[in-house]
């Protein structure tokens, strides 16, 4: 079975007779950020590495683009630190891609990692560098029908349940306008949850950079017990300054 056409498959790098991917393509396919990747590597690197063999890591100078980009993934910000790049055999980022919810998008990996591991090793048989087992190209070739098939009825049950989502009858209220203060409350909340910051630091942040900025100290208002000093804020007129705070300085950066 040849390659699917229009498939951009993975480089997979030649080191005698063992072959492997590097995690910057695979992260790049899981459309996930490579530092996330390389954590879960790590995570499970013991039951990796006793059932498939080890993790070969290297250490590389400067990040360096994936030649395997997909349509809707942006390539990571570029640096000249050293970074840590494991080399996958086809085993462990199979194994890899078990951890990772089975969606469209992981399934489609599997098969094109199964087809770019059987292509270089197809090169390695021509060029007469390594033999083959009899079975082998049979093996590959029901491996990546059964992935094909497993993508295909996965694809199916999405138009079945996007069929069926279209039958539910919709309300005719409308939505309420999402307030100010909410649209702070969920900039504070996720920056916290995804540095794993205390709330009270983070505002404790916000009013000091309010008194720094706009020359408002909340804290100087007289506040009752069943307030918060954003009520305060709101009360005061000073929602809108708070709200230019936190969305211009609570962003997501992954240092």
């Amino acid at each position: 079975m040849e390659p699917t056409p229009n498939i951009h498959l993975i480089p997979v790098r030649t080191s005698g007779e063992t072959l492997t991917v590097s995690s910057l393509d695979f992260a790049h396919g899981l459309g996930v950020n490579h530092k996330s990747l390389l954590e879960t590597i790590r995570t499970h690197q013991r039951a990796i590495e006793r059932d498939f063999g080890r993790v070969a890591f290297e250490t590389e100078s400067g990040k360096k683009d994936s030649p395997f980009q997909t349509a809707n993934l942006q390539p990571e910000k570029k640096s000249t630190k050293p970074i840590t790049v494991a080399y996958l055999t086809e085993d462990q980022a199979l194994f890899i891609g078990t951890l990772s919810r089975n969606s469209k998008r992981v399934v489609e990996l599997k098969a094109t990692l199964v087809k770019s591991f059987s292509q270089a090793r197809r090169r390695l048989r021509e060029a007469g560098q390594t033999p083959l087992p009899a079975d082998y190209l049979r093996q590959h070739d029901q491996r990546i029908a059964d992935l094909e098939q497993q993508l295909k009825q996965m694809l199916d049950s999405q138009q079945q349940a996007a069929r069926s989502l279209l039958d539910v009858p919709r309300s005719t209220e409308p939505l309420p306008i999402e307030t100010t203060r909410i649209k702070i409350q969920r900039i504070v909340n996720g920056y916290c949850r995804v540095n794993n910051l205390k709330q009270q630091d983070i505002w404790r942040r916000v009013y000091d950079r309010l008194y720094y900025l706009y020359h408002v100290n909340i804290r100087a208002h007289k506040r009752s017990e069943r307030e918060s000093w954003l009520d305060v804020a709101e009360r005061s007129g000073h929602i809108e300054k708070i709200y230019a705070i936190v969305s211009a300085e609570l962003t997501y950066t992954d240092e």
